[in-house]
């Protein structure tokens, strides 16, 4: 390929005949002149609507993820809340046990009355919300023991 020289002021170019290389023409090349002005303009076109539904599917495959990510963490979020509340009917009803064992007063035995109450409830709650998971029911399985001996000892 002949090398032309351009003369600019202050810049001197050396320029070859612009070519794409293709495999499998054995060293040989396409020019990039034998292309018409409307076939560039249509592959420049086409490449740019290729990207642009490229980006809008990998958009659209980040937003279902992401909306299925966040019904597991609203899910995670009302599990830890129920075992808040089972914590917090334990810890009431120890109090309400404590406080008539003091006391002698039957007021006492309300909160742990109450406690007694819900704490069976959210128990079964709890086994429904983590039914998807061996791992927690194994671990809730373990709960509900702990809790069956401390009903037993609070009797």
């Amino acid at each position: 390929m002949p090398i032309d020289r351009i003369r600019i002021p202050l810049l001197e170019l050396y320029v070859r005949p612009a070519a794409f290389r293709l495999p499998g023409l054995r060293g040989r090349s396409l020019p990039v002149h034998s292309m018409t002005f409307k076939n560039k303009i249509t592959m420049g076109f086409g490449a740019a609507l290729t990207i642009l539904i490229l980006v809008g599917v990998v958009s659209f495959m980040s937003l279902s993820q992401n909306g299925n990510d966040r019904a597991w963490v609203t899910h995670t979020y009302v599990v830890l809340e129920k075992l808040d509340a089972v914590l917090t009917n334990l810890i009431d009803a120890e109090t309400g046990q404590r406080g008539y064992i003091i006391t002698g007063e039957v007021s006492y035995l309300e909160p742990y009355n109450n406690a007694r109450a819900h704490v069976h409830q959210n128990l079964a709650e709890l086994r429904t919300l983590t039914a998807d998971n061996p791992t927690q029911q194994h671990a809730l399985a373990s709960k509900f023991e702990i809790g069956r001996v401390w009903r037993l000892q609070l009797n």
